[in-house]
């Protein structure tokens, strides 16, 4: 679980994002792979692309800072 306690305020942020938005990203990845932790132990590489995709949804579909591929 994220804290308040663990950001530093003086470091800025883009614009619209907030460090609510990161503790809220952080808690939701952590729930969602809570149960996964031993697929770390066995394939790095693929609970770090799940991280990945965890960190993407986290940021939800209405993330204007979020880019498309590059056509």
């Amino acid at each position: 679980m994220a804290r308040k306690e663990d950001f530093n305020r003086k470091v800025p942020l883009p614009s619209g994002l907030t460090t609510t938005a990161i503790q809220k990203a952080i808690d939701y990845i952590e729930k969602g792979l809570a149960d996964l932790v031993e697929i770390y132990l066995e394939q790095a590489n693929v609970f770090s692309a799940l991280v990945g995709i965890y960190g993407a949804k986290a940021q939800g579909p209405e993330n204007n800072r979020r880019q498309g591929r590059a056509s």
